[in-house]
């Protein structure tokens, strides 16, 4: 898949950039990235996406080659902007598959507006980062004191540290790329505005079938991955076990695995069912990854036969 270069105006005039790919007839498939990245971190995974999906990923506010307004970094401005994107698009419904940052924003969009979400896949999920110890550290001891310009050697061990050697380096430099435009103001605004973040409450209103993946490694996201799962009924999991915080990154091609099944499923009208898939105790207690751990592609899992009911 190919993309072609998108920018959209929203009604407010911010200009959003982007890329579309596909057949432009088919079910709309919206990416949305993380923190400090651009459209451009789904490329690896865009490249398994089948041309029969109309293929969409944006830039939020701030990032990439997007608009760069002064105020307004909360889940919810993001989400607007979204919804004000897709409406210009003319696009009524689509699945939205989003990635650390994306997560909230797509529970946020899908949330407020969910007869407009025809299904999640959240990578690397988020829910309550109010309470996340990694989010509240970063922001008191890194992003608090960040100013322009930024140091590119900064820049990438912050996406180094949230990634991991199997990334194709060639791509993790175009990542680096990508976050040394977002403004330090941007930065600081967008992770302060997580520490006001909590989605808990709405997460009920998530009706729509969602598939949730994670890494086994991605230790900072396990609670808030439990917390969603034990708080929304439609919801298929799957725990790669070699994988980190971008799985996406790592092996696209498993992921896309995972989630193109699903997305045809619910474009059939067959709502997968749910179930919760993770990695075998012991892989999910390592803390490294020492030779001769499972390799991307090799997952190894437990699946449960009873999905876990939502808590009262």
């Amino acid at each position: 898949m190919n993309p072609r270069k998108l920018s959209v105006t929203t009604p407010l005039g911010l200009t959003l950039d982007g890329a579309e790919g596909g057949d432009p007839r088919g079910a709309p498939l919206i990416f949305l990235h993380g923190a400090t990245d651009s459209w451009r971190s789904f490329l690896p995974l865009l490249a398994h996406v089948p041309d029969r999906y109309r293929t969409i990923a944006f830039s939020y506010r701030g990032h990439g080659d997007s608009a760069e307004p002064e105020a307004a970094y909360r889940i919810e401005d993001h989400a607007d902007d979204l919804a004000a994107a897709l409406s210009a698009l003319g696009i009524t419904r689509a699945a939205i598959v989003g990635h650390s940052l994306g997560t909230l924003v797509a529970q946020q969009f899908a949330a407020s507006w969910p007869e407009r979400a025809s299904a999640l896949v959240l990578i690397g999920i988020f829910v309550n980062p109010s309470r996340n110890p990694v989010i509240a550290e970063l922001c008191r001891d890194t992003f608090s004191s960040l100013e322009d310009p930024l140091d590119p050697a900064f820049v990438r061990s912050w996406q180094e540290g949230t990634s991991s050697p199997a990334v194709d380096p060639a791509f993790l430099s175009g990542v680096v790329v990508e976050s040394l435009k977002v403004p330090a103001r941007v930065w600081r605004d967008t992770f302060h505005a997580l520490l006001d973040t909590d989605l808990s409450d709405r997460l009920r209103a998530l009706i729509m079938p969602t598939l949730v993946l994670s890494g086994a490694f991605d230790e900072m996201c396990h609670d808030e991955e439990d917390l969603f799962a034990a708080s929304v009924r439609n919801v298929t999991r799957k725990r790669f076990g070699w994988a980190g915080h971008a799985p996406h990154w790592e092996d696209p091609a498993s992921v896309a695995a995972e989630m193109v099944p699903f997305l045809d499923a619910v474009e059939r009208g067959e709502a997968p069912a749910p179930h919760n898939r993770v990695p075998a105790r012991a892989a999910a207690q390592q803390i490294g990854r020492p030779a001769g751990t499972e390799q991307p592609g090799q997952p190894e899992l437990v699946t449960s036969a009873a999905h876990r009911e939502p808590s009262q």
